[in-house]
């Protein structure tokens, strides 16, 4: 007894090659494509937020010169200062490219000695990298500094 010959299916390898590579390969070439630059952001929060922290306790709460080394530090990771939000103190975050206003200070404008200078930080990165539009995620990180009890800044 003779087995039927199946029907010639010539063609369909290439079909299911096309729609494999489009509805598998690709979505998740551009998932493993988005994970650089947010691990990237990741990075640049937590080492920029303990750098501003650290120069604002040191400075004596000269948050602009600490700022501008910030928007520095982001111009030199191909970061947009407008989209890094800042927040000092449990203040409002505010833009990099603006002027985040501080709680930090007392009234004279001085840091007091023990007290902790707090910086939160925020990156919003695009997560595919061809589409820009609405496909975003942030990467945020808190850091506290204190402020050093024997410090040779003279108070008033």
């Amino acid at each position: 007894m003779k087995l039927p010959i199946p029907k010639r299916e010539s063609g369909t390898a290439a079909i299911e090659l096309v729609v494999g590579v489009a509805l598998i390969m690709v979505p998740m070439a551009m998932i493993v494509l988005s994970f650089a630059p947010l691990l990237e952001a990741r990075t640049f929060v937590r080492l920029a937020s303990s750098e501003l922290a650290r120069a604002v306790a040191v400075t004596d709460g000269d948050e602009f010169l600490a700022l501008q080394a910030i928007r520095d530090m982001a111009v030199n990771n191909n970061i947009d200062p407008a989209r890094v939000d800042v927040a000092f103190c449990g203040g409002t975050e505010s833009s990099l490219a603006g002027a985040p206003q501080s709680t930090c200070t007392d009234a004279d404008g001085l840091l007091e000695r023990g007290t902790y200078v707090t910086v939160f930080m925020r990156v919003t990165v695009d997560v595919v990298p061809l589409f820009t539009d609405g496909f975003t995620m942030s990467a945020g990180y808190e850091h506290a500094e204190l402020v050093d009890l024997y410090r040779s800044i003279p108070q008033p």
